[in-house]
C-alpha cells in the first residue's frame, strides 16, 4: 500500500509539472499543493500524531513544522532557537 501512494504521488508531481510545460499554471499549483499536503499526512500518520483541526494547507504545514521541530535547526542542521528575520538582519 505504501508503495502505491508513492506511485500516485510520483504521477501528481508529473501531471504538475506537465501542467506548467502547457502553461496551465492554476493547475500545476493545485496539484503540487495537493502533493505537499499528502506528504504531511503522511507525517503525520507515521509519527502517529492527529492532523490538526482544520486542514487547510497552512495549518497543516504549522503542524508538521511543530512535530518535527523545523524552527529549531538552522540551515548547518545545528539546533538552536527560533530563528527570526531581525535575528538574521542585527535588527
Amino acid at each position: 500500500i505504501e508503495q502505491i501512494r508513492i506511485n500516485l504521488k510520483l504521477e501528481d508531481i508529473e501531471k504538475a509539472r506537465e501542467a506548467f510545460r502547457d502553461g496551465n499554471f492554476g493547475n500545476s499549483i493545485t496539484r503540487s499543493i495537493s502533493c505537499v499536503e499528502s506528504v504531511i499526512k503522511i507525517i503525520h500518520e507515521k509519527l502517529n500524531q492527529p492532523l490538526p483541526a482544520k486542514k487547510q494547507i497552512t495549518d497543516l504545514w504549522k503542524s508538521v513544522r511543530t512535530i518535527l521541530k523545523l524552527d529549531d535547526v538552522d540551515k548547518s542542521g545545528n539546533r538552536r532557537r527560533r530563528w527570526t528575520f531581525r535575528q538574521e538582519n542585527g535588527r
